[in-house]
């Protein structure tokens, strides 16, 4: 298993007009750590609330507008983010967050790791949970337990035996 430890995380969106002004607070404290087999993924869990206090959308409400979330991960040392995008729509008179899919997050020479948020509405004024889940994909076989130099005496008595072996077969015919 990986400790995958959540240092701090950062939600940048609008907050003026034109467009449906937004606020975030986040959920899930920090540091937060969670264990991970390989293939393994976390059950949903909230990170932050998204919400508006506007009462009802307008006409620059309805226009798509950019929303990023910031991870910066300790463990593994990581920093990246996923980006995605809100709107308010007039007929329905609700906000909307769109993700722009699972975010792959890569560290070491083959780790790798995704996060997935889930897409919300929300009504006006009003707010919504956003929920995250993070699947442990590959391990960073990088990290092997068994050092280089210690690989190559392993190889070299494997040949060595090979060797040892042809040898005695021709002796015996």
């Amino acid at each position: 298993a990986l400790s995958f430890v959540l240092q701090d995380y950062d939600v940048v969106l609008n907050e003026t007009d034109p467009g449906l002004k937004l606020w975030w607070d986040p959920i899930l404290s920090r540091p937060a750590e969670l264990d991970l087999d390989v293939g393994e993924t976390s059950g949903p869990f909230a990170l932050f609330r998204l919400g508006t206090n506007e009462t009802y959308a307008n006409w620059d409400d309805i226009w798509p507008k950019d929303i990023e979330v910031t991870f910066d991960f300790s463990s593994p040392e990581i920093s990246d983010g996923i980006g995605g995008w809100t709107r308010g729509r007039w007929i329905c008179q609700d906000g909307v967050v769109r993700w722009d899919g699972p975010t792959d997050f890569y560290f070491g020479e083959t780790g790798h790791f995704r996060i997935e948020l889930m897409d919300a509405t929300f009504d006006l004024p009003g707010s919504t949970e956003i929920m995250a889940t993070i699947t442990y994909v590959q391990a960073d076989m990088s990290a092997s337990p068994v050092s280089e130099p210690s690989r190559v005496l392993l190889l070299g008595f494997g040949i060595l035996g090979l060797v040892v072996l042809g040898r005695r077969r021709l002796l015996v015919e």
